[in-house]
C-alpha cells in the first residue's frame, strides 16, 4: 500500500499568497466603511495602509476610478469617500458640491 501524501508546503504557501493578494484590495471597501463611522480611524491611516491601491487609483483610467470609488462608497451611509493627492478623505454626503470637481479631500 502506498501512504497518502498531504499537501506540500509549497502548495499551501502558494494558495496562502494568492488568497492574501485577493483579500488585500477587497478589504479597501470595508476599511473605508469603518473609517466613515469610527472617529479615530482617519483617512490618513487608510491612505498609509492602502498606498499601493491609492497609487493605482491615481494612475488609472476614469472608468476604473469611478468603479473604485463606487466600491469604497457602497456601505458608507451618509459619508462619501474622496481620494486626492494620494490621500483618502471623508465628506458628509449632504455637504457635497458636484460642480466643484470630482475630487474633494477633507482634512
Amino acid at each position: 500500500m502506498r501512504p497518502e501524501r498531504g499537501l506540500s508546503s509549497l502548495t499551501v504557501s502558494a494558495v496562502t499568497v494568492a488568497v492574501l493578494l485577493l483579500l488585500y484590495p477587497l478589504s479597501f471597501g470595508p476599511a473605508c466603511w469603518l473609517g466613515a463611522r469610527v472617529d479615530h480611524l482617519t483617512g490618513k491611516w487608510i491612505s498609509i495602509a492602502y498606498a499601493p491601491l491609492i497609487w493605482g487609483y491615481d494612475n488609472s483610467s476614469e472608468p476604473f476610478q469611478q468603479a473604485f470609488l463606487g466600491y469604497a462608497n457602497f456601505g458608507n451611509g451618509g459619508m462619501s469617500v474622496r481620494i486626492s493627492g494620494g490621500e483618502v478623505g471623508f465628506l458628509p454626503v449632504s455637504a457635497l458640491t458636484w460642480g466643484c470637481g470630482r475630487h474633494v479631500l477633507v482634512p
